[in-house]
């Protein structure tokens, strides 16, 4: 019993340590700063929009056909990458990035893509 006792409180002592660990290394508690997302390392570019700063990835040519990939709330957008490749290299100019939003904001949703393929053609014109 007495063996029980104390690996009992091991275990709390373990659980206790390990979640305020978690808490105090936090990563999702980081400031997402012009430093921090350009020391991320992820493919693709960033662009400023009313409702904050949104990651998006464009490939293929600036004048060929816009395919736009759109993954949803709880699927990454990493699940497109094959999909995005073909389309690329097919000679599409392909967008992937936030999640889509089934609300009654698919007005809002329309305007930040066509600002972030406007911004890519923008940007790839330089």
């Amino acid at each position: 019993m007495k063996a029980l006792r104390w690996l009992l409180i091991i275990l709390v002592l373990a659980a206790g340590g390990a979640a305020g660990y978690y808490r105090y290394v936090n990563p999702e508690q980081r400031t997402l700063d012009d430093q921090a997302r350009n020391s991320a390392g992820a493919p693709g570019a960033f662009v400023a929009l009313t409702d904050g700063i949104t990651h998006y990835e464009a490939a293929g040519p600036v004048n060929g056909r816009v395919a736009l990939l759109v993954h949803g709330f709880s699927v990454p957008s990493y699940i497109w990458d094959p999909t995005f490749k073909a389309l690329s290299e097919a000679g599409y100019r392909v967008f992937g990035g936030p999640p889509a939003r089934v609300t009654d904001r698919i007005v809002q949703e329309r305007t930040k893509w066509s600002k972030i393929i406007e911004d890519a053609k923008i940007g790839a014109d330089k």
